[in-house]
C-alpha cells in the first residue's frame, strides 16, 4: 500500500496558513455558515463526504436538511455511508475514490455501508485503483450516553401536543456525556404509553417515527436503545374545525329539551245522575166491610 505526500500536496492551490484558516472555520462551523457534508482529507488531495442512509431514516447529522451535515463524532453502533471526491489539481485521476477502513476492529465495511462498532478513533482511507492510498480520515467513535426526543438539532421537545388526526414526526437524538450529539444511523425502539390515543404510523426501530393522534387523553412516547432510554409526556387534543379555528369538542351535548307534556287533562265530567224517582203511589184500599148478622138464635 502506498501513501501519496510531497507533490500531491504541494501542487494544491491553498497555502500552509489558507488550510489553517479552513480547519479553523470547520471547527467553528455553527457561526454563521451552512453545514456542509464535506471535510478535506488529512493529506489534502481531496474532500470526504458523509452521507446518510436513504433506507434507514433518522440519523442526526441530516436532521436539518436532505445534505447531511458532516459531524464530530458518530455513535458507537452506527451505521453511515462516507465517500472520497479527489481535487483536480492533485495529483490524482478525478472523480470518486474508494473508501475503505483502515483496520475492521473500529469500522468495518458492508457494500457502501460502514458500521462503526467501538469507541476510539478510526481511519479511513480513499484509495486508487491500484490500492494506493490517496488520503486518510480519522473518525471519532464514542458510545452514546444520553437519548433526546427532538424535532431538530437544536429544538428539544420536553411534551407533544398532537391534535386526534393529526400526524407529525419526531426524531431521537444520542448524545455524549458532554450533550454533543452523535451521527450515525442506530436501532432504536420507540412505544407509544396508549396505542388507542397515540399511534405509531412507521417503523418503531429508526432515529426517526411518525405518530398520530387518535383519540383525546394524555400518555407518553418512549425510546430505547440497549440500556438508555428517553420518555415525554403526549398530550393529544381535540381537532381543530378548519371552518372556525375552533377545537372540536368531541363531547356533543345535544341539549334537546323537549319537554312533552304529556299530561292530557280529559277531564270528562261526566255526571250521569241515573236518581230515578220512580214514585209508584199504589194506594190500593181494600178495606171491605163485610157485615154478616145471624138472625133468630143464639150462637
Amino acid at each position: 500500500m502506498t501513501l501519496l505526500t510531497g507533490p500531491a500536496i504541494s501542487n494544491r492551490r491553498w497555502g500552509p496558513a489558507l488550510l489553517t484558516a479552513a480547519a479553523v472555520l470547520l471547527a467553528c462551523g455553527d457561526i454563521g455558515s451552512k453545514p456542509s457534508d464535506t471535510q478535506p482529507g488529512e493529506l489534502g488531495n481531496g474532500d470526504f463526504i458523509y452521507r446518510c442512509l436513504q433506507t434507514i431514516g433518522g440519523d442526526a447529522a441530516c436532521l436539518e436538511g436532505t445534505e447531511a451535515q458532516f459531524p464530530d463524532a458518530i455513535a458507537a453502533g452506527g451505521v453511515f455511508e462516507m465517500e472520497y471526491r479527489s481535487d483536480p489539481d492533485s495529483d490524482l485521476q478525478e472523480g470518486m475514490l474508494a473508501v475503505r477502513p483502515s483496520s475492521a476492529e473500529l469500522v468495518t465495511r458492508t457494500g457502501d455501508r460502514f458500521t462503526a462498532h467501538a469507541p476510539g478513533y478510526a481511519a479511513l482511507l480513499a484509495l486508487t485503483g491500484d490500492s494506493t492510498v490517496a488520503d486518510i480520515k480519522h473518525i471519532h467513535i464514542v458510545a452514546p450516553a444520553q437519548l433526546d426526543i427532538v424535532e431538530s438539532l437544536t429544538l428539544p421537545i420536553d411534551t407533544v401536543y398532537i391534535q386526534q388526526g393529526e400526524e407529525r414526526t419526531i426524531h431521537v437524538l444520542p448524545r455524549d456525556v458532554e450533550g454533543n450529539w452523535l451521527a450515525g444511523s442506530l436501532d432504536y425502539a420507540w412505544v407509544s404509553g396508549d396505542p388507542t390515543l397515540l399511534r405509531l404510523n412507521s417503523a418503531a426501530n429508526q432515529g426517526r417515527v411518525q405518530i398520530e393522534g387518535l383519540a383525546e387523553g394524555e400518555t407518553t412516547i418512549a425510546v430505547s436503545l440497549g440500556e438508555l432510554s428517553q420518555q415525554i409526556p403526549v398530550i393529544v387534543e381535540p381537532a381543530t374545525d378548519p371552518t372556525t379555528g375552533s377545537q372540536t369538542d368531541s363531547d356533543s351535548e345535544s341539549d334537546s329539551d323537549s319537554e312533552t307534556d304529556s299530561s292530557t287533562d280529559t277531564d270528562t265530567d261526566a255526571n250521569t245522575d241515573t236518581d230515578t224517582d220512580t214514585d209508584t203511589d199504589t194506594d190500593t184500599d181494600t178495606d171491605t166491610d163485610t157485615d154478616t148478622g145471624l138472625v133468630g138464635g143464639a150462637a
